[in-house]
């Protein structure tokens, strides 16, 4: 699983990719800029209808970019 946000604000907080509402804890990438873009990637054992999400990991607060942009990407490639 491979994830990437463009933010515009949100200095100081982190985002990770959570499985089943649960974080993966291995996924967390703190943001360390007041704007830009960070990714981050983990290998992730997962079921069918597993529910896969990026989300902010962390109680500050965060922008992402807004339309035409693309704020938050998501990529899930099976590995065999």
């Amino acid at each position: 699983v491979s994830y990437g946000i463009n933010y515009t604000a949100g200095i100081g907080a982190a985002v990770a990719v959570a499985v089943n509402g649960t974080v993966d804890s291995s996924s967390a990438v703190s943001l360390l800029t007041a704007t830009g873009h960070t990714t981050g990637a983990v290998v992730l054992s997962l079921a069918a209808g597993d529910v896969v999400t990026v989300r902010n990991n962390s109680a500050i607060a965060l922008t992402l970019a807004l339309s035409p942009g693309v704020g938050a990407q998501i990529t899930i490639e099976r590995l065999n």
